[in-house]
């Protein structure tokens, strides 16, 4: 029996777990979450899938992407038949605000490298019709992905962690692995130390975003905040169309009928008490009916940007080590793909 051990149960480490425990091979698979509940990059995300609609035109980065996008669907499916339960998520796609013509020739120069996907350029009076509550004078056109989604990333994780249970993976909640022990030659991995106690293994997948540096020296972790708002609007009208909004680095969550979250992930260094009103000024200027919102609450938290390295980190780093980290602000978009080349790693 192989005995795998992913470290790190956010988005990212509970679908690599996913996707290993649908393997028809004789695996005893563990997963370690240092916290009960969901917490760290995961809990601070907002779910928003830029995949088809990112400015990433070929190689590993937009692989991945694509990669993600192709599997979400039917990932949604099977955890909403394992679970019983429906999984959050926004499927009217992803509009883009454009404000300069420069911005605008960017977007209509992707499009000729979505030759599969289908991306919409709009100019101001379809982007007034589509999305009426969009007024700014310094909009010039919009870019509009249908193929790009928002999934509620803490009930995602909810429903991975419940799927494993199901299918038999061993969920530690609350334990802490704090040390990878190595080889005499340090050329592989034999297990790891949780709660003092050594617990031999044959693989390991470091996936604990912030905290995988404290495990391996292989890579550079440095936190960036994202803030997010979740905000009421009582005379909220209904719209069949409700996408995703995003302009400036900000997006605008629709929900449910009168429900928004606003947030973005733009902070290096300490957070600054100010960059939340940023934020929702900056989604107010081009959707102005927020400014009668009532605040609900309000969250942040530490995304992991690797440091001289391309984001995510995706690498075999000693014989039995895998490295799947540093998604920065991709981690429910890449999740996916990162899981499906984890497994492709371990089973070549």
């Amino acid at each position: 029996m192989l005995r795998i051990g992913i470290v790190g149960g956010g988005v990212v480490g509970a679908t690599i777990a996913y996707e290993l425990s649908a393997i028809n091979k004789d695996l005893n698979i563990t997963l370690y979450e240092t916290n009960q509940a969901i917490e760290g990059a995961t809990w601070a995300a907002l779910g928003v899938l830029v995949g088809i609609s990112s400015q990433k035109k070929s190689g590993r980065a937009w692989q991945l992407r694509q990669e993600s996008i192709l599997r979400y669907p039917s990932l949604l499916n099977e955890l909403e038949s394992i679970t019983g339960s429906p999984i959050p998520h926004n499927c009217q796609g992803l509009v883009h605000l454009c404000f300069t013509n420069e911005a605008l020739a960017k977007w209509q120069d992707l499009k000729k490298y979505r030759e599969n996907w289908t991306l919409e350029i709009w100019n101001v009076p379809e982007l007034s019709q589509r999305c009426p509550e969009i007024v700014n004078k310094d909009i010039v056109g919009a870019i509009y992905s249908p193929s790009d989604w928002q999934i509620n990333p803490i009930e995602l994780t909810q429903a991975l962690w419940k799927a494993l249970t199901i299918k038999g993976v061993d969920l530690r909640l609350g334990q802490k692995v704090s040390q990878v022990i190595m080889s005499q030659d340090a050329q592989s991995c034999r297990g790891v130390m949780v709660n003092n106690e050594f617990e031999a293994l044959d693989y390991i997948v470091i996936a604990a975003g912030i905290g995988s540096p404290k495990l391996t020296n292989k890579v550079q972790i440095e936190p960036v905040i994202g803030q997010a708002l979740h905000l009421r609007l009582q005379k909220d009208k209904h719209k069949d169309f409700y996408p995703v909004i995003t302009g400036k680095d900000v997006h605008i969550i629709p929900q449910s009928l009168g429900e928004y979250w606003v947030g973005a992930t733009v902070e290096f260094g300490q957070s600054d008490p100010q960059a939340l009103q940023s934020v929702l000024d900056c989604a107010i200027a081009f959707c102005p009916t927020l400014s009668q919102a009532s605040i609900v609450g309000s969250w942040q938290g530490e995304r992991p940007r690797p440091v001289e390295m391309s984001a995510p980190v995706i690498e075999q780093v000693a014989t039995n080590i895998i490295l799947a980290t540093g998604h920065y602000r991709n981690g429910v978009l890449l999740a996916p793909a990162t899981a499906l080349k984890v497994k492709n790693m371990i089973f070549k």
